[in-house]
């Protein structure tokens, strides 16, 4: 049995072989790095084509320290949720641009717990003084905190 570096052609075959399996792979490095510069040539088109569009600024957070008011407390967060969107449609005006905190508010007696809504938001307490006046003059409590 001849092995297969026994004679020489075998060993000549084995190289010409090999020669020729790396014959087209700068032909294929060449085709990929093409296609990949107009991949990105047309990606770069679709970001160019885009319209920029301008986000309006965020809406100041209200600050955690600032002042707020508390409007109504409820047996239940679903109950307060409600009250909020009845005293949208009723005060309509007076709460534009407010957004409500529904917070948590244990009883001392017993430990149950309450949800309140509130309005987080003034700049001083002499702003909420004035807001929850305007409320009280319509019949709604409101209480600055």
């Amino acid at each position: 049995m001849q092995g297969l570096f026994d004679g020489g052609q075998d060993v000549e075959a084995l190289g010409y072989s090999l020669e020729g399996a790396g014959q087209g792979l700068p032909q294929l490095a060449g085709c990929v790095d093409a296609a990949l510069a107009a991949e990105q040539r047309a990606a770069a088109a679709v970001a160019a084509a885009k319209p920029s569009v301008a986000l309006p600024a965020p809406a100041p957070a209200a600050k955690p320290d600032g002042v707020a008011v508390d409007l109504s407390t409820f047996a239940s967060e679903a109950t307060a949720r409600s009250d909020w969107d009845h005293l949208k449609k009723v005060f309509g005006p007076l709460l534009a641009g407010r957004e409500p905190v529904f917070a948590p508010r244990p009883r001392s007696s017993d430990g149950r717990v309450f949800t309140t809504v509130r309005i987080p938001g003034f700049a001083d307490r002499d702003e909420a003084e004035r807001f929850c006046k305007a409320l009280r003059a319509r019949g709604q409590e409101c209480r600055p905190r």
